[in-house]
């Protein structure tokens, strides 16, 4: 009995699958038996139930009042043009809203691309313009580190040159008979600290010389060895001037630590800390206290 209820349901489904089928068919049979007569298949379905129902109306033209049944019927086909025509607009309006959104999003969409870009290309600039910086003081570096190199070169070529040539004066002397003793002249005392070097914060100004314009062009070419300056062809004011400039690259704390590796006063401004240490770098010459004797002469000689 289970099986046949199941076959049943199936069989039902199937009948009324070919029922809904047929008002199909019928719909084709009308179009072949008269081809005015076009008419769907809800159409024919609606019209076959109300003749079975007994409330179907009589055709148009078996009417008492023809006219008034197509005009009813013109008007009804009005109404619903009309009302197709509202839904239709409303179906405009609606994708034309949907289709502004989309332009607006993709306005919005491609500003914003637009701006993440510029953004991207401008870090990407900054960056390369810091690598180029970055070459560029390597650059400089090596070129710096270079002319230090073929500065050190020269002056120990020139030292080689001059020990030899007093070896050769030691040889010269030994060949002698006999030399005169001479009584060796008694060392000068050395002098105190000027007042034109010795100086208290309160005293340097930028005005106050350099102790290191006191050296010799020599010692002042080594000087600037050190510091990887170039030294070719110039005189002693544009070596001075060229290794204050590198001391103006100097910070505060680099000087306050440097003030305290070379065991100087670190009180005071930079100006006053680039003095003391320039100071204490010119006395580890022995043309400083040369020129600054020759300094004290010039102006005694004025007074």
């Amino acid at each position: 009995m289970q099986a046949y209820a199941l076959a049943d349901i199936e069989v039902n489904y199937e009948v009324e699958r070919i029922r809904a089928w047929r008002f199909r068919k019928v719909s084709e049979y009308m179009r072949r038996l008269n081809k005015d007569g076009l008419f769907s298949e809800i159409a024919c379905r609606e019209r076959y139930n109300a003749l079975t129902d007994g409330t179907a109306r009589i055709p148009t033209s078996l009417d008492d009042d023809p006219h008034a049944r197509l005009e009813e019927l013109e008007n009804y086909r009005s109404a619903r043009e009309d009302a197709r025509n509202k839904e239709k607009a409303i179906k405009d309006r609606k994708a034309a809203l949907e289709r502004k959104t989309k332009e607006e999003a993709k306005i919005k969409n491609a500003q914003k691309a637009e701006e993440i870009a510029q953004k991207r290309e401008q870090k990407e600039s900054e960056k390369a313009q810091r690598a180029m910086q970055r070459a560029a003081a390597a650059q400089v570096r090596a070129q710096r580190a270079t002319e230090n190199s073929n500065a050190r070169r020269a002056h120990n070529m020139k030292v080689q040159k001059q020990a030899k040539k007093t070896t050769k004066g030691a040889a010269k002397g030994k060949g002698k008979a006999k030399v005169k003793e001479t009584v060796a002249p008694k060392k000068k005392a050395a002098p105190k600290s000027s007042e034109l070097v010795a100086r208290i914060n309160s005293q340097i100004t930028d005005d106050t010389p350099d102790p290191r314009g006191f050296l010799s062009l020599e010692d002042m070419s080594e000087i600037c060895a050190d510091r990887g300056i170039a030294t070719a062809g110039k005189g002693k004011e544009q070596l001075l001037s060229e290794i204050r400039d590198a001391d103006d690259e100097w910070s505060a704390e680099d000087l306050r630590a440097m003030c305290r590796a070379q065991r100087v006063n670190v009180t005071g401004n930079k100006g006053t800390m680039k003095y003391h240490l320039a100071r204490k770098a010119a006395e580890a010459y022995a043309s400083f206290r040369a020129g600054v004797e020759a300094a004290e002469n010039d102006e005694m000689d004025e007074e």
